[in-house]
């Protein structure tokens, strides 16, 4: 007859031989866990919080460089056409400005994704105000929004996107209903600014103090503008550029210049030829006398001239 320390020595070298597949189990599921948890890391750096998600950027900076200056009855927006990643070059004629209506424009650079989002939101939001106009029985009912109807709106739509900001910087540059340059300066959380010169994006460091020095002046502790045209500030405005590509990799391909100027006020006469031929041309709602009612008032219009320059290509 077995004893009991020879009876209970089976059970024990199961459970021995047990406890060893168990460790084994486990060193070998910590050994693999690592790369489990990079890849999990890696899904919910896409999928979790768009701002910051396990270390990881969300957004990225697609560069770009923007300046815009505004005059006594004129503006000038300008930026480069090269798109970047890091050291690559995604594309090398891409634009980053986008016209408003007929007096405003909008430079954007930063996330190019984000831009795109922004843009759309901002024709969406013109498209409905035409709609709007229609509604009331005009086709073109109203005065096309102005610089500073454009500033509100902007203002509005980065303010409302503060928990997931747009990785945005913008300037609104165009002219008032006084005919007048405004250029107004962004930052991702619609704050802004009115300032006679503005640079954003990556060449702004090297931008910045060379318009300061070219296109403006100090008049105590105020920077005003220079007495320079149209013309002569689109030529500063390039040669700042080319300075600033000579010295930075993320500039350069194209310069596109956007010149919004004021153009004189239509007189009587030519108002009344306009609203003759509206009349013949189509047969509007009831509102139609009383909008051309509205439209007597002598009103500043504006010419848009655009430019392209050679910058440096490497």
């Amino acid at each position: 007859m077995k004893s009991r320390s020879q009876g209970s020595s089976v059970p024990l070298e199961r459970r021995e031989r047990r406890t060893m597949r168990s460790t084994a189990l486990v060193v070998l599921l910590f050994a693999l866990v690592p790369p489990i948890a990079s890849a999990n890391v890696e899904l919910r750096s896409w999928s979790a919080s768009p701002v910051q998600a396990a270390g990881r950027p969300y957004y990225e900076d697609n560069g770009g460089s923007l300046c815009a200056v505004s005059g006594p009855d004129f503006c000038v927006l300008a930026a480069d056409t090269r798109v970047c990643h890091g050291y690559s070059i995604l594309s090398r004629n891409h634009s980053r400005i986008l016209f408003l209506g007929p007096s405003t424009a909008i430079g954007s650079c930063g996330c190019q994704s984000d831009t795109a989002q922004l843009w759309r939101f901002l024709q969406q939001q013109l498209q409905r105000f035409r709609w709007e106009g229609r509604r009331h029985g005009d086709l073109d009912w109203g005065p096309a929004p102005d610089v500073h109807s454009m500033v509100a709106l902007l203002a509005q739509a980065l303010y409302r996107r503060r928990g997931a900001p747009f990785y945005v910087q913008n300037v609104i540059a165009g002219l008032n209903r006084a005919g007048q340059g405004r250029t107004y300066c962004f930052d991702p959380l619609g704050s802004y600014e009115a300032v006679p010169v503005a640079c954003v994006g990556a060449g702004r460091p090297l931008l910045q103090p060379i318009l300061d020095r070219l296109v403006c002046t100090t008049e105590g502790k105020k920077l005003v503008l220079r007495d320079l045209s149209a013309d002569g500030v689109v030529e500063k405005v390039k040669q700042a550029f080319q300075a600033a590509a000579e010295r930075d990799i993320s500039i350069g391909d194209e310069l596109e210049i956007a010149v919004i100027m004021k153009q004189p006020a239509m007189t009587d006469a030519d108002q009344d030829e306009q609203d003759l031929a509206a009349d013949a041309a189509d047969a509007v709602g009831r509102h139609r006398q009383a909008v051309l009612a509205a439209r007597r008032a002598p009103r500043a219009g504006a010419r848009i001239e655009r430019h392209r320059f050679r910058l440096r290509a490497d």
